[in-house]
């Protein structure tokens, strides 16, 4: 006898719309040397987290390539310890230590058992204060990256990213030219030494700690990084413009299975009044796993595995992009559907119904930005970076909940028209 199937949704539990998304102010201190800090306590774990945020990259370069390098020698050891004593100190005393470089920023991150905090701490003022900047560590640097960097130039994907930057920006733009085999070798330990003298130093720096902390790690915070006064050269910067009129790029290289897409154009910083709209019409686009172009190329017309658009908002700019990769015969079907898909944004309006659950998507993401102290400093963090405040955020999220489906396509109107859009394909000869 043929049993009725259960209703797996009678006790199902019960949910709600998030209406507000409060972000923790924190408590914000300065050390003695100027260093603004800022505070996220919590106590259910005896966790410490420590950024240290330094601005200044591209745009403040002796030489293509060197903030990044100088940076990265961070980790090489310092004046008292190897490299290798140094990653032995911060294992022993379970610490993690990261560093990080970006296109306008670069940070040391470490996060340790709260007691051991005076074993950790002085350690990243030391590496700060005194990195082994010397010949032996930067050749090792530049054989391991030129090996990376070769490996990762063999694919489609990595040619086409290369490409479309270079096109938006241009190669003589700090966030348009790329590594290359020529420019990391043609680095020498002076220019890396000149670059830590004239460009690395506290001014503009800020520390976030997050977790449990104490008076005696403050303390130790003060004692170590409070004495560090080294500071850096002014860096202004007169950013060139690109001239070049989008167009379409076809770049030959013979992958065996598939060809690279990229379709993109220069956008904004996250402070532009459209800002908060276009994040809306990325998301609905292809910026989530239910997005539109994942519906219809991946899910309906099955070209692709994975297809997704993501904007990328910097200092002096931004840009927006949309990436896949196809079968060589499926390349021309691809952008034929990606405009598509496009134009229906600029020419319909959004139901109700798909508004409400992008929206509430995005909304359960923004939460997860402030769930527990480590991510509630990282949001931070983010702001501070993009030279945004809590309150610029706020004002955004509350736009994500409000804007109208005129407003998007009004957005993808202007931003998404075909004659600003470069496409770059990267695969063999059509």
């Amino acid at each position: 006898m043929n049993k009725k199937p259960k209703n797996i949704w009678k006790n199902r539990p019960p949910h709600s719309t998030i209406d507000q998304i409060i972000v923790p102010d924190g408590e914000t201190f300065h050390l003695r040397n100027g260093i603004k800090c800022l505070g996220i306590f919590s106590d259910t774990q005896e966790i410490t987290k420590l950024d240290i945020l330094f601005p200044g990259g591209r745009l403040a370069e002796v030489k293509k390539l060197a903030a990044r390098y100088c940076f990265l020698m961070f980790r090489e050891g310092t004046k008292s310890k190897t490299a290798h004593q140094l990653e032995e100190w911060v294992d022993f005393h379970g610490g993690n230590l990261r560093i990080f470089t970006n296109l306008d920023y670069s940070s040391i991150s470490v996060s340790f058992l709260s007691k051991y905090a005076t074993k950790l701490i002085p350690l990243i003022g030391e590496m700060i204060s005194e990195p082994r900047l010397d010949a032996e560590n930067l050749e090792k640097l530049q054989k391991i990256n030129i090996q990376k960097l070769e490996l990762e130039m063999m694919k489609a994907e990595m040619i086409s990213y290369k490409v479309i930057t270079e096109k938006i920006f241009g190669t003589d733009h700090p966030y348009g030219y790329n590594s290359t085999s020529e420019l990391i070798q043609g680095l020498s330990i002076d220019d890396l030494q000149q670059q830590y003298q004239r460009h690395f130093g506290i001014r503009g720096a800020s520390i976030f700690i997050s977790g449990y902390y104490t008076d005696h790690i403050l303390k130790c915070l003060e004692d170590t990084l409070g004495q560090i006064t080294k500071t850096q050269e002014e860096s202004p910067f007169i950013l060139p413009e690109s001239e070049e009129k989008a167009s379409a790029v076809h770049i030959l290289h013979e992958s065996e299975y598939q060809t690279a897409i990229k379709i993109g154009r220069k956008l904004f910083k996250r402070q532009h009044e459209d800002y908060p709209g276009f994040f809306m019409v990325n998301t609905i686009l292809g910026g989530y796993f239910g997005s539109r172009l994942m519906s219809s190329v991946r899910e309906d017309l099955g070209y692709t595995y994975n297809i997704y658009s993501s904007t990328d908002h910097l200092t002096h700019g931004g840009y927006f992009v949309i990436a896949t990769e196809v079968a060589h015969q499926y390349a021309a079907a691809t952008i034929q559907e990606i405009q598509h898909q496009i134009q229906l944004l600029q020419n319909e309006l959004v139901s109700p119904e798909e508004l409400s659950m992008v929206r509430n998507y995005l909304m359960g993401n923004f939460l997860t930005l402030i769930d527990g102290p480590f991510n509630q400093a990282s949001l931070h963090r983010s702001l501070m970076a993009d030279g945004s405040t809590v309150a610029q955020f706020n004002d955004f999220v509350e736009q994500i909940k409000t804007i109208e489906p005129e407003q998007i396509r009004q957005l993808a109107q202007k931003y998404l028209m075909p004659e600003s859009l470069w496409t770059i394909t990267v695969g063999p000869a059509d």
